[in-house]
């Protein structure tokens, strides 16, 4: 009768597994090249979708970063212009507040 596995039969490992590659970036390193992959990976996603390129770019910024971020930070890890910061963040923009009404 063949052999049939149960819980308790191990599965030989192949002699020759295929090279796994070593990262040597400190944590730190990999989270920033990870936030900056999604930034740039957002930001063409979205302009698929006809939605400004730079208005994505800063939206993802803004979401991996988890935190207020400020206008020089933004143009800076961006290399955006401040105009172009200014001019996705216009009202109607991704800047933009609501106005609520005061309740009485």
């Amino acid at each position: 009768m063949p052999d049939v596995p149960t819980a308790h039969t191990f599965i030989p490992v192949p002699a020759s597994r295929p090279e796994v590659p070593v990262c040597n970036a400190q944590p730190a390193e990999r989270l920033a090249e990870a936030h900056q992959q999604f930034v740039e990976h957002w930001g063409r996603m979205a302009s698929s979708w006809g939605v400004p390129r730079s208005m994505a770019e800063v939206h993802a910024l803004l979401f991996v970063e988890g935190r207020s971020v400020n206008a020089d930070e933004v143009v800076l890890r961006l290399g955006i212009s401040r105009q172009c910061l200014d001019d996705t963040s216009h009202p109607g923009g991704l800047g933009h507040r609501a106005s609520h009404p005061q309740q009485g």
